[in-house]
């Protein structure tokens, strides 16, 4: 329960974003039936445990994909 403007307002921007996020996954999981989710970065640990059906990933996911690809490159 959000007892000032100061929580109000995080309140506000969480239930935000958490309604946007669930919405564009519903969105392309109607035009993509087997479409699977990766969720990452550093804020997706807020939504664990809210959004189902989402594959949740280390906040550093593309972070090291994109490293590990800069070093396959380079050999």
């Amino acid at each position: 329960m959000a007892d000032s403007t100061e929580t109000c307002i995080h309140s506000g921007i969480y239930y935000g974003i958490y309604a946007e996020i669930e919405n564009q996954i519903n969105f392309y999981k109607k035009k993509y039936k087997d479409l699977t989710i990766i969720l990452t970065g550093g804020d997706s640990k807020y939504f664990v445990n809210r959004i189902k059906n989402v594959i949740f990933a280390n906040h550093n996911f593309i972070s090291k994909g994109l490293f590990n690809i800069l070093k396959l490159n380079n050999s």
